[in-house]
C-alpha cells in the first residue's frame, strides 16, 4: 500500500513537470544527480563528525557508527538509480 502511495505521488510530478521540461527531459534528472551529490557530502561529514563526537566507550558505539555510515552509501545508490534513469530516456 504504501509503494502505491509513493508511486502516485512520483508520477503526479512527473505528469506536472513534462510540460515544463518538454524541451529539455534530462534537466530534472541533471538537478537531481546535483541534489544528491549535495546531499552525499551533507551526509559524509555528518557521519565523520559523529563518529568523531560520539563517546566512544558507549557500548554500542560501533554499531551506531556503522548504521549512521549508511546514509552516504544511500545516496551513492540514489546517484546511480539517477543516472541510470537519465540514460535510460536517451
Amino acid at each position: 500500500m504504501r509503494f502505491l502511495s509513493i508511486f502516485t505521488v512520483v508520477l503526479i510530478l512527473a505528469i506536472g513537470t513534462a510540460n515544463v521540461y518538454k524541451d529539455n527531459p534530462q534537466a530534472p534528472f541533471e538537478m537531481g544527480i546535483t541534489i544528491a551529490w549535495w546531499g552525499f557530502g551533507i551526509t559524509l561529514l555528518y557521519t565523520i563528525v559523529m563518529a568523531i563526537v560520539w563517546d566512544k566507550s558507549e557500548p554500542g558505539y560501533g554499531a551506531n557508527v556503522a548504521q549512521i555510515s549508511l546514509m552516504p552509501i544511500v545516496t551513492l545508490v540514489a546517484i546511480g538509480l539517477i543516472s541510470l534513469m537519465k540514460n535510460s530516456i536517451g
